[in-house]
């Protein structure tokens, strides 16, 4: 599988297949992280509907590199001021290299944060549209609301609207935090009555935002 995953990633230039393999080693991660951003320069101030659906896609996977045990905090302003390139930041114990202040930069400037929360009211409606929990688990969506959320409490300039994200995202839902349902299905109509709910509340704080 590996091997698969390896000629998608350099043979066919597969940047899914890419994200795979990054997401198992740090350096991997922080350059593919960095082509990302290119990627996302290039197309973001583009009015054509297939660069906007690359940079859905681009962002959705520069999110993805960044969660679990790559789950950096962005840094503020003043703690960038503060700290070089080369120092750690260190999340739930664990140390991890800190990304390049440009990097930050970019990830936190105010239109990529939009972005990303455009992006997120658009996977919101496609989830609450759904008729019933099979309908939400085939769809599969709740990963790319989870890992928007991620983004937005992590890369925001917004400190109110930052700690807000990160609250929705760590909500007991159901006797869950919230946040897991982004790798498992909805198990029953209990918790599909709860995570709508919790939905609609983003929905709303998204609206109120924007």
């Amino acid at each position: 599988m590996k091997t698969v995953t390896y000629l998608r990633a350099y043979l066919l230039n597969s940047t899914s297949a890419k994200v795979e393999l990054a997401l198992k080693n740090d350096a991997k991660n922080i350059r593919l992280q960095g082509e990302l951003i290119k990627k996302l320069e290039k197309v973001n101030n583009s009015n054509v509907r297939s660069d906007l659906e690359k940079a859905q896609k681009y962002t959705d996977q520069l999110t993805e590199l960044r969660r679990d045990k790559y789950m950096f905090r962005a840094l503020d302003a003043a703690e960038r001021s503060e700290k070089s390139a080369a120092s750690a930041t260190e999340t739930q114990g664990i140390t991890k290299p800190a990304l390049p202040p440009e990097m930050i930069g970019f990830m936190s400037s105010p239109k990529q944060v939009n972005i990303t929360m455009n992006q997120l009211s658009g996977h919101l409606d496609a989830i609450l549209a759904c008729a019933d929990r099979d309908a939400v688990n085939a769809q599969k969506g709740m990963r790319k609301v989870t890992t928007a959320l991620q983004y937005l409490s992590d890369y925001n300039i917004n400190d109110e609207n930052k700690n807000s994200a990160r609250g929705l995202l760590n909500q007991s839902v159901a006797n869950e935090n919230f946040c897991t349902f982004g790798d498992k299905n909805i198990d029953n109509d209990v918790q599909y009555d709860a995570v709508m709910a919790h939905l609609s509340t983003i929905k709303s704080w998204l609206d109120k935002n924007n």
